[in-house]
C-alpha cells in the first residue's frame, strides 16, 4: 500500500520485474508475456495474419471466411456496407428486404471460394489453381460491391445520371477506389500473407473485368477466373447466384433455393475460343433455366414493382433539391465520388440528416 493507505495499482505482466533474491539484491528481470498475450499483440500491430473465422449465414448457413479477407471486413470504410440496403427501397413494398450489401458481399466471398474449391478438386492439376488465386477471386466478391452509394443503383442509375450526366462513372469503379484507399488508410499489409501488388491489380480486374488484351492480374491459362466474380460471357457468375437466393428469400416470393450449389458442381472449365471459360453441361439446362426464370421473376415483381419506382423518383427529386445545400466534408453529393474519404460516409441514413436539416419536414 501506498503512504496514504491507497492500494498500489500492479504493473503490467510486459513490466514487472522479479528480482534474484539472494541477500536482498541482484538485476532486475523482465517476465516473458505469455503465447496468448504475445499473440494478441502482434495482431494489434498487424504483424500477424488474422484467422479464419466462421459465420452463420441463412442463406448459405454455416460459411468460412479466410483471416485475409477479415483485413478488410474490420475496417471502418466496410462496416458501411452494413447501412446499405440490398434493393434499396424495396422495402417500402416488402418490409422484410431490409438485409444489407454486407452481407450479400460476404455471400458473394463465400461462393466464389467454393466455386475454387471446385475447380481445384476436380480440374487442379490442369488449371494449376494457387492458394493465391484462391484468396484474390474471394477478395473480389467481398469487395465487388464496396461501391455502391445510398440505396444502391438508384444512386448510380438515377441520382448521378441526372445531375451529372456527362460523369462516366460507374460503382465498380468506386469498388476499386475504395480497395486502394482501404489500403492506404488502414495500413494493410497484404505482403505478410504472400500477395503481391500485382496481385491486388488482379482483385481489382475481377471485379471488372477488362478485354483479355487488357488483362495485367492473370494470363490467359487462367482466364477462366475472371468469370467466377463477374461472368461477361453467360452472365452466370456467384454474384447473381448469390442474390437471386438472398433477394428471393428476404423478399418472401420464393426459397431462395434454386440449386445454386448443383450448378456450380457441375461447371467445368473448357476452352472456347482460344481462352479457358467456365461451361456447363447440357443436364443443367433446367436448373438454368429455372436461375434465368427468378431473375425475369425478381425484376418484375421486385425491383421494377410500380410502387418501388415511384419512391426512387421521389426519393431522387428530394435529393436533388438537397443537394446543393447539403455537404460532406465540404462536398457535394456528386462530389464525393471522387473522394473516397467523403465517400465513405454515404449511406442510406443521407435521408434522415436531410430530413433533420429541414425547416418544414
Amino acid at each position: 500500500r501506498m503512504p496514504n493507505g491507497l492500494p498500489t495499482i500492479p504493473e503490467h505482466d510486459n513490466l514487472r520485474a522479479t528480482r534474484k533474491n539472494k541477500g536482498g539484491g541482484g538485476d532486475a528481470k523482465l517476465v516473458q508475456p505469455s503465447p496468448k498475450r504475445a499473440k494478441r499483440e502482434q495482431r494489434a500491430q498487424g504483424s500477424m495474419r488474422k484467422p479464419s473465422r466462421t459465420v452463420r449465414d441463412p442463406i448459405h448457413k454455416d460459411i468460412t471466411i479466410p483471416g485475409i479477407c477479415w483485413e478488410f471486413i474490420d475496417t471502418l470504410e466496410f462496416q458501411r456496407l452494413r447501412h446499405l440496403k440490398q434493393v434499396g427501397m424495396v422495402h417500402r413494398v416488402y418490409p422484410s428486404a431490409v438485409h444489407t450489401r454486407f452481407e450479400h458481399s460476404v455471400g458473394v466471398c463465400y461462393l466464389a471460394g467454393v466455386m475454387v474449391d471446385h475447380f481445384i478438386h476436380h480440374q487442379g492439376q490442369e488449371l494449376n489453381i494457387s492458394k493465391i488465386d484462391k484468396w484474390c477471386v474471394m477478395l473480389a466478391g467481398l469487395c465487388h460491391d464496396w461501391g455502391h452509394g445510398p440505396f444502391s443503383h438508384m444512386f448510380d442509375g438515377l441520382f448521378i445520371r441526372q445531375l451529372a450526366p456527362d460523369e462516366d462513372w460507374e460503382h465498380e469503379q468506386a469498388s476499386q477506389d475504395m480497395i486502394d484507399h482501404c489500403i492506404e488508410k488502414n495500413n494493410i499489409d497484404f505482403a505478410k500473407y504472400g500477395l503481391l501488388e500485382a496481385d491486388i491489380d488482379f482483385v481489382k480486374e475481377l471485379i471488372d473485368p477488362p478485354p483479355p488484351e487488357e488483362r495485367k492480374g492473370r494470363g490467359v491459362s487462367k482466364s477462366f477466373l475472371y468469370d467466377i466474380v463477374s461472368n461477361k460471357h453467360s452472365g452466370l457468375d456467384v454474384d447473381k447466384f448469390d442474390y437471386f437466393q438472398r433477394d428471393a428469400y428476404f423478399t418472401g416470393i420464393g426459397s431462395g433455393d434454386y440449386s445454386i450449389n448443383y450448378i456450380i458442381k457441375q461447371c467445368r472449365v473448357r476452352s472456347v475460343d482460344g481462352c479457358l471459360h467456365i461451361c456447363f453441361p447440357e443436364k443443367c439446362v433446367k436448373p438454368l433455366l429455372s436461375v434465368f426464370r427468378t431473375r425475369f421473376h425478381l425484376h418484375q415483381s421486385v425491383y421494377q414493382h410500380r410502387v418501388v419506382k415511384a419512391y426512387e423518383y421521389m426519393l431522387v427529386d428530394a435529393m436533388k433539391l438537397a443537394h446543393p445545400h447539403l455537404k460532406i466534408r465540404g462536398k457535394s453529393m456528386v462530389e464525393c465520388i471522387d473522394d473516397m474519404d467523403a465517400f465513405v460516409r454515404l449511406r442510406d441514413s443521407i435521408v434522415d440528416l436531410i430530413l433533420f436539416q429541414a425547416d418544414d419536414p
